[in-house]
Order: structure tokens, then sequence, then C-alpha cells
């Protein structure tokens, strides 16, 4: 089958694939004259495949294809396969953030790599909490990039949020334990730890993840009562492999996602959950304002796939 030959997939394929790997599918359908001949197999096997659905998903959804009974006449063939198979994975994964929390301060923590859009997801988080009356103190963590503490405190400006920065260079897990004593001192409703964006392949880097979760535990045995991993949904099968790297190290409790609004590597989602189904879907981030934040809609995910 085409697996075997699979290549990197170049820019105009991605654009067709935006567009709705539904509509690709169909496509084939109603160009073989041989219904589901092992031409057109091969051929859907590869638009699921460019969309980082993986091989083990790919033969699934190839068996309920080849074993529907479906109307060759119809304009949405594929459509019901598709969403009944993503909706059964992602169902039990879905859960919005928090409107109230138990703990206070609730400590939240975020991490993720370079470019995934971690900073501007926690500047919306803070303006979501904030907006709901909560006081919220954000913590700049990424000590390592001086303008990392200086885009941050952009954004905690805008959120209208308190900011707490140590000195350039400090230890990220002292200045952690730091914010939440300020925290707990006085009366925070809700702490935002940033991390160092980095490459979930610098091993030293990632290990100082797990020694923020040890400090801001010896405050308060139970934190973080959240960690978040922030995800760029373009990179595909890549956001699988950053999922596992920053498991092996730390207790990720929940996802958010990002640059959404493209479903060229929707299957991405689908094969991480699959994979890691203990892992939460706590909302998606597309754009760029403040604002540009909200849960996961599995009905409006399905429809972008499914689009015809």
């Amino acid at each position: 089958m085409w697996l075997s030959k699979l290549k990197k997939t170049n820019k105009k394929e991605v654009s067709l694939n935006s567009k709705s790997i539904v509509r690709r599918i169909n496509n084939i359908l109603f160009g073989t004259g041989s219904y589901l001949n092992a031409d057109a197999l091969s051929k859907i096997e590869k638009i699921l495949i460019e969309a980082d659905f993986g091989y083990k998903i790919t033969q699934e959804l190839l068996s309920s294809i080849k074993n529907a009974k479906m109307d060759v006449n119809s304009n949405n063939i594929i459509s019901p396969i598709l969403s009944q198979y993503v909706k059964s994975i992602l169902t039990p994964s879905i859960k919005p953030l928090e409107n109230s929390f138990i703990h206070k301060p609730y400590v939240i923590m975020v991490c993720g790599v370079n470019g995934s859009g971690k900073t501007t997801t926690i500047g919306k988080i803070a303006y979501k909490y904030r907006n709901m009356g909560l006081k919220t103190l954000i913590a700049a963590c990424d000590t390592f990039r001086a303008s990392a503490v200086e885009q941050l405190g952009i954004w905690a400006e805008r959120a209208k949020c308190d900011f707490f920065a140590g000195s350039e260079n400090a230890d990220p897990a002292s200045v952690a334990y730091k914010a939440l004593d300020k925290a707990l001192n006085n009366y925070y409703d809700l702490l935002i730890v940033d991390t160092a964006g980095r490459l979930h392949t610098q091993n030293n880097l990632m290990a100082e993840l797990a020694k923020i979760a040890r400090v801001l535990s010896k405050q308060i045995p139970e934190a973080p009562h959240d960690i978040l991993l922030v995800l760029d949904t373009t990179t595909g099968q890549n956001a699988l492999n950053q999922v596992g790297h920053f498991l092996s190290l730390i207790n990720i409790t929940g996802l958010v996602l990002t640059k959404l609004d493209g479903t060229a590597k929707a299957g991405a989602i689908v094969n991480i959950i699959s994979n890691h189904n203990n892992l939460k879907i706590r909302a998606i981030g597309n754009g760029e304002k403040i604002t540009d934040l909200s849960d996961f809609v599995l009905d409006d995910f399905c429809a972008k796939i499914s689009v015809t």
C-alpha cells in the first residue's frame, strides 16, 4: 500500500488537505469505476496518513469504510464514518478549563515547545479568569531569555493581571517558589506559572520542568493542580512525539490546542488521544487576540473535517 512510500507533503498538498479530508476521499470514491477497489483504498490510506491519523487508526478507518453499506450516489459518503470514529475517541477526553477552584491559590503550570503559542495562551487564560473576577498572578519562570519575560509581561498587562519575575538567569524553580509564596501571602485565587519554551529533545531543560513541579508541591502538596501542554496542531506527528517526551517527565493533565483553524493535520489530535487517553483537551486558541480562547467543541471539529 501507499504507506511504504510515504514522503513529506508539499505545500500544495497541505493546502488541499486543509479544505477537507472527507472531500478528498469522496472525490476518489466518485472517480473509481469499481467501488472501493485496491487503487481507491490506497489513495484513501494516503489521505488519512497525510492527515496524521497514524497507521493503526488509518487501518481501523479503512476497515470501517470497507465494511460499511454506503450509498455511492450520496454527496457525503464518508462523513458519518469519520465523525463517529473521531467522536468515539475524543468524547471522553474533553474537559474545559474550570470555572471555579476548590484550592486557592489554584496553580496552573504551562509548558510547550518554542513557537507553540505558549506565551499568548497564558495571556488568554489569565484574561479569562480575571474577567471572572479571580485575582490572578502570572509568574515568569522562563529565565533563560530576557525577551521571554518581557513578552509575558506585556500579556500580563493586557490581561490586567499581576506579574512576578525573577532576575535574568535566575533558577526557574526558585522563581516559581517565590511566586507561589507571594500568591499564598496575598490571597490570590490563581497562579499561572510559565516555563521556558524548549525543544522536547533538550533533556537538561526538560528536566527543569520536573524540578519546578517538585518545588511547587513543597508549599502546596497538590500543586501544580494543572499542568497544561500547549500544542501547535499543524506539527502533526511531531505533536505526538512532544506529548510522549513531556509525559515521561511530568504529569501533563491537559492540552491546549493552537492553530486548529486548519484541518490538514487534524488526525494528529485523534492519534494523540488514542495513545494517551488519560489526557484531556482543555481549550483551543486560534488567533492573536486575548479573547481568542475557547472550549473544544467536538461537533465543530468534526464539521471542519467533513466539509463537502
